[in-house]
């Protein structure tokens, strides 16, 4: 369970975001920024947290 719970941290931000953000006329570039900043940094972390976990288990 905490295994699942770590990689689920890791994950990036959801993909519907500049859309609510516009929608309540927040800042839609920032968050569109965001979602490529951390769908770009997950492909990178989620694989070496994948093996941190399987060791420490």
């Amino acid at each position: 369970m905490k295994q699942v719970f770590i990689l689920q941290a890791a994950m990036p931000v959801m993909t519907n975001a500049p859309v609510v953000a516009k929608l309540y006329r927040a800042d839609a570039d920032y968050a569109a920024i965001m979602v490529t900043e951390t769908t770009l940094l997950s492909l990178v972390v989620i694989p070496i947290l994948m093996v941190i976990v399987q060791h420490v288990a």
